[in-house]
């Protein structure tokens, strides 16, 4: 797409140079996707076409990039998924520069990304405040991921959370329990019950090929049905550990109680707490499962969101989307579970 000023397309692989340089020196000094071509390339790098998933807004007379917009789609992860829906990464516009079209430029980059073929669908996690504002303007419904948690009532001290709830669920009964599962060895999975689109092979070339980070899977199983696969990562921080549940495969729809086999996650790992951060799940099914819900409002119970820095804060998460059905966010979705620092 040109214009009077720009040609505006997507980033090829003789402008990674340009692309990172962008990054470092508009967006954040030192960023790990401006130092590391294993992390740039496993997010965004694209093998069908050969090129990377950054919509750039290439200025005609200086030939830099005045203004770039990163997305993932989980085609990036299983190329067999064909529908367009398309999670949010690194928005910025240079301000340094001035033309009759500079103010508009994260707006055209942004109407490009709309226009990519089979598009759908768009979301984005970990927005700022001045972010709501332009996707409110943009009519993009906005709101805040809710994240929930069990402590460890074995946990003598905490050193990552502060004065958790411990309380036993109101609900205990049904027949599911977890299994620790391989994702590679899987005969048979469950076909993901939420949108946008994730499948096994998703699941396998996101998590377990992770150039960085190492994660582990448990399966939530009724009798022998697996019912969903959960990707956990184990956070060491402040000579203590917690576990975090960052996406799903399957359904939660049928889950009965699980807080007995979590509490024995947490003995078998020593750590202080899990949490589980999503957007368009019903509450009560994760109440049932035995979890409890972050007030982000608090002061005294924190259960922090934040580890690169570490942060002893509640974070409220936001989010935006546009899209024609329900969409669920799950908490790794677009670039929310990688490394922000070597």
């Amino acid at each position: 797409m040109e214009t009077r000023n720009y040609d505006i397309h997507i980033c090829r692989c003789d402008e990674y140079d340009k692309l990172v340089t962008f990054i470092d020196t508009h967006w954040c000094r030192g960023h790990i996707l401006a130092k590391s071509k294993a992390l740039m390339d496993f997010q965004h790098y694209n093998r069908q076409h050969d090129n990377y998933n950054y919509i750039v807004a290439v200025n005609k007379q200086s030939g830099e990039f005045d203004a770039c917009m990163g997305f993932i789609s989980p085609s990036q992860y299983d190329p067999n998924i064909t529908i367009g829906d398309y999670w949010g990464a690194l928005w910025k516009k240079r301000d340094d520069v001035h033309n009759e079209e500079s103010g508009t430029l994260g707006l055209l980059v942004f109407t490009y990304l709309r226009k990519l073929k089979n598009y759908r669908s768009y979301g984005v996690i970990g927005i700022s405040a001045v972010a709501q504002e332009i996707y409110k303007q943009m009519h993009l419904e906005t709101g805040i991921m809710q994240q929930y948690y069990i402590a460890n009532p074995h946990c003598r001290e905490f050193h990552i959370c502060l004065n958790p709830e411990i309380n036993e669920p109101a609900f205990r009964g049904g027949t599911c329990h977890l299994e620790p599962l391989d994702p590679c060895q899987l005969q048979q999975w469950p076909q993901h019950a939420y949108q946008p689109v994730k499948t096994l092979d998703f699941i396998i070339s996101r998590y377990v090929n992770h150039p960085i980070y190492r994660y582990t899977f448990q399966g939530i199983y009724q009798g022998d049905e697996l019912l969903c696969i959960l990707v956990l990562r184990a956070i060491e921080i402040n000579d203590s550990k917690c576990l975090r549940i960052v996406d799903a495969l399957g359904s939660l729809d049928q889950v009965a109680c699980l807080y007995p086999d979590f509490v024995k996650l947490l003995d078998a790992n020593e750590a202080e707490f899990i949490d589980f951060m999503v957007h368009g799940i019903d509450p009560s099914i994760f109440y049932k499962m035995g979890f409890e819900t972050v007030d982000t409002d608090s002061t005294s119970t924190i259960i922090p969101n934040y580890f690169e820095p570490f942060v002893q804060q509640n974070i409220k998460v936001h989010f935006a989307y546009k899209a024609r059905f329900l969409y669920v966010f799950f908490k790794a979705d677009g670039d929310q579970d990688r490394p922000s620092k070597l």
